[in-house]
């Protein structure tokens, strides 16, 4: 059903997080339009080390010193063994610059890496991108500038 909602050329290539929530419906996307799959490590959500998977409360009641730090600055502070929003960018720059221009592709994205390409093509500031919802299986046009190298 989400392929028949796709308004766009036809994509020559769908992208994914190896994560199995993103990647199984990308494989489906892949399936239906008869093209390439790539499955990519770039595009795995933000890590989150030591906090991935926990609660809140228990991550704030355990490592109060950690939350604090990253609170007052989630950009460029990481939780522990995880990543920032900037190493995420980062990531996902890399990926991005390697796009071929000449085709159309699809992404079946993490929440953390939608707001990252809203930073690297819309050139939206983090705040803005994260504070604007990311819509479940929605889609979402980015399209290549001349800044895009």
């Amino acid at each position: 059903m989400l392929a028949r909602t796709y308004q766009g050329a036809l994509p020559a290539l769908v992208w994914s997080s190896p994560l199995v929530r993103c990647r199984a419906v990308a494989e489906r996307l892949a399936t239906h339009w008869g093209v390439a799959l790539s499955i990519d490590d770039a595009l795995y959500e933000i890590d989150f080390g030591a906090w991935e998977g926990r609660e809140w409360d228990e991550i704030a009641a355990n490592d109060p010193a950690g939350v604090a730090a990253w609170s007052a600055d989630w950009l460029s502070v990481a939780p522990p063994g995880g990543e920032c929003a900037s190493d995420l960018e980062t990531r996902v720059r890399a990926w991005w610059s390697r796009l071929p221009r000449s085709i159309t592709h699809v992404l079946v994205a993490h929440g953390g890496v939608i707001r990252a390409l809203r930073v690297i093509a819309r050139h939206e500031p983090w705040h803005d991108a994260m504070t604007r919802e990311v819509v479940h299986l929605a889609w979402v046009q980015h399209a290549f500038d001349a800044a895009d190298h």
